[in-house]
């Protein structure tokens, strides 16, 4: 430990300074500068430091020594990041205790070997460099933080937010157009009819904002649903030539030409919300799902138990059946069987009115080709077993004459009308067989019965036919008799 140096008298005393207001501990931190945090047992300096150990006890000022102050060197102290720097002075009084000598009626004026706190002498290594600017939190000083905003790139800035805003508006320009392109009316409808195009019944199903009951409803087990998927679905789209879709503000419209027939029909749109706020969602209303009955009278008599409908069979219930459809389909209803034959196209069209009741065709049936010339066959058999009777009476035959004359019975003839002159028809009641006035000829040779001149004598002979036709199971039974 150094020992303090008793002032010289050698030595001239300095000039006084100017003499500072007498202010107290409590004073002078209060108009002290803020500083971080601090040692509260020294009034108005920071935490007491020690270069020895943490263990080694404090230099006391030594007693009778007014003023004295000891100023000790080393390594610098470790203090929290932040903490300002500022004279650090050891041997200071203990606080409480009494402060003598001269310099109690002033400000402390540090002796020879003294420092003042606003004054430093050369680097002594080892020693800490104390600064005199107030410091932040973080140790920046204000004129680090003047310097800083004075080289803050404004212009980089600048320009990034010209970009952010350039940015938005293209992104707002691009979700304007996709939604106008994309997310429309149109694009769903087209959609939907690609699927009803390419046979995907279950994609353009899924399209639908809802089902109707008749799909998957108490009332699904009553309709036929083979157009809805598959070939029949295939093969309606390949029924439609031409097919041309526009926009008609919330919807569209499809027009399309059927064999020689042009037809329009709505594809039922509606907007149902938006996706992420920005885009249009829509879907295909339920009106795009349709049904439609076919009645075929006569079917239980004349054994039909199916129809053909775009080469799929339906079964019939009795004698009619319904077939479910999207808008728009074109159905070919055929019967082709061995005797009867029956056909009928329909065109599957948006209603005008949502109200308005299904519609019902009517396949009429009518006799095969193969079932006329059964009917033929019959007809000339009979006429046949008539003429080779020769007489003029022939048994079992709708025809017949008398006469007074002898008559050559090898030259009786019977000549009867061609049965191409009977048809064959079909209706609701079933089978019927029509004609008019049937008229056979007979010739003969005869002797007058008076003169006994040689005669030959021709004459017609109107007649009526019975001819009953029926199924029996697969097979045609044709009955003809005199009527």
């Amino acid at each position: 430990m150094s020992s303090p140096h008793p002032p010289n008298p050698s030595h001239p005393e300095r000039p006084e300074r100017p003499q500072v207001p007498n202010l107290s501990a409590r004073d002078r931190d209060e108009s002290r500068p803020p500083q971080g945090p601090r040692d509260q047992s020294g009034p108005g300096y920071g935490p007491r430091q020690s270069s020895q150990g943490p263990h080694t006890p404090r230099h006391q000022q030594p007693q009778g020594q007014p003023g004295f102050e000891q100023h000790r060197y080393g390594p610098p102290q470790n203090r929290p990041h932040g903490q300002p720097s500022g004279p650090q002075q050891h041997g200071s009084p203990q606080h409480g205790a009494p402060q003598h000598g001269p310099h109690q009626h002033g400000v402390n004026r540090p002796g020879p070997n003294q420092h003042s706190p606003n004054q430093h002498g050369p680097h002594r290594p080892g020693s800490p460099q104390h600064s005199h600017q107030q410091q932040g939190p973080l140790g920046f000083t204000p004129q680090d933080q003047e310097d800083s905003s004075r080289g803050f790139p404004w212009g980089l800035a600048a320009g990034w937010a010209a970009g952010v805003v350039v940015v938005l508006i293209a992104a707002v320009v691009a979700i304007w157009q996709v939604n106008e392109r994309v997310y429309t009316a149109e694009a769903t409808a087209e959609q939907y009819w690609e699927s009803v195009q390419s046979g995907d019944g279950p994609a353009a199903l899924s399209m639908v904002e809802s089902t109707p009951g008749f799909i998957h409803g108490d009332d699904a087990a009553d309709l036929d649903h083979v157009l809805l998927t598959g070939e029949p679905l295939a093969t309606s789209a390949e029924l439609i030539e031409g097919a041309t879709l526009q926009e008609t503000g919330e919807g569209a419209e499809l027009e399309f030409i059927v064999g020689s027939e042009n037809y329009t029909t709505e594809i039922p749109v509606t907007r149902t919300g938006s996706t992420w706020g920005f885009f249009d969602d829509w879907q295909i209303t339920s009106s795009a799902l349709t049904w439609f009955e076919v009645t075929v009278p006569g079917a239980p008599q004349g054994g039909i138990g199916q129809v053909t409908v775009n080469g799929e069979p339906v079964n019939l219930d009795e004698e009619t059946t319904r077939l479910s459809a999207f808008v728009p389909t074109v159905a070919d209803i055929d019967v082709d069987s061995q005797w009867l034959v029956g056909s009928h196209q329909h065109v599957v069209t948006a209603a005008e009115n949502s109200d308005d009741p299904a519609e019902r065709i009517t396949l009429d049936l009518e006799a095969s080709e193969e079932a006329a010339e059964l009917l033929h066959t019959e007809v000339q058999e009979y006429f046949d077993a008539c003429a080779e009777q020769q007489v003029l009476m022939p048994s079992g035959c709708p025809v017949g004459i008398t006469t007074n004359h002898q008559v050559d019975a090898d030259t009786i003839t019977w000549d009867f009308p061609d049965p191409e002159e009977i048809t064959l028809g079909f209706d609701a009641e079933g089978w019927h067989v029509d004609y008019e006035n049937l008229t056979a000829q007979v010739s003969f040779d005869a002797v007058h019965y008076h003169t006994g001149d040689e005669l030959e004598e021709t004459e017609e002979v109107p007649f009526d036919l019975d001819i009953a036709v029926g199924a029996d199971g697969e097979d045609l039974i044709v009955s003809v008799t005199e009527g």
